[in-house]
Parts: C-alpha cells; structure tokens; sequence
C-alpha cells in the first residue's frame, strides 16, 4: 500500500476544494435576479461534495488511512485562502463561472492521480 501523499495530489484538491467552496459561499450569499442560477450554484455545491466525499473514499482504500485526512486538511485549508484570496480580486459572477470549470478538473485531476498510485 503505497505510504504518500504526492504535491500533484495536494494541487489538484486545492483547485477542487477551493472550487466547490466557492460555490457554497457564492449560493449562500446569492442576490442575484437569477434564480436559476442561484440553483444551478446550489446543485453544483452539492454535486461537488459528493463527488469530495468519493474522491477521499476512493484514495482512502488506496493509501494509508490518514493520508486521506491530511489531504483533506491541507487542501481544505489551503484551498479555502487561495480561492478566497482570489473571489477578493475577481468579480463574483466570474469566479463562480470559473469554479464551474475548475471543480470538475480539478476532480478529475485527482482521480488520474489517485489511480496512478494505485497502480
């Protein structure tokens, strides 16, 4: 069972996390005329979470049992200064179309790289 924690891995949960919790932060606080995409932000909040959830189980059965919660941690924590540092600078309609783009690849990122080490 392969004992580590690859920076690829941590980069790509950053750009997942950061993602999704941008989502959540932006549907939360949402006061747009829009009600479509207040849902559309709701949906992909939740989709994304499931999909987190998946991804730790997944790496989880793959590594040693805590290297899920530090990725985790650190990406979590690291994810939420980088995006949030970033919805800062850039206009909220954007960051949340951005995210939309991001959270999927950044999950798809780390499922590639979850697998490689399952290999």
């Amino acid at each position: 069972m392969p004992s580590s924690l690859p920076l690829e891995l941590i980069a790509a949960w950053v750009l997942f996390f950061g993602s999704v919790s941008t989502h959540q932060r932006h549907a939360s606080n949402f006061r747009g005329a829009s009600q479509g995409f207040a849902t559309a932000l709701r949906a992909s909040a939740l989709i994304g979470t499931l999909v987190g959830l998946a991804l730790l189980v997944y790496y989880f059965f793959q590594v040693n049992w805590y290297w899920p919660i530090v990725l985790f941690a650190v990406g979590s924590i690291l994810g939420g200064i980088v995006f949030g540092l970033l919805d800062a600078k850039i206009a909220q309609p954007a960051m949340s179309l951005l995210a939309f783009l991001c959270w999927p690849a950044g999950a798809l990122w780390a499922l590639l790289i979850i697998r490689a080490i399952a290999a």
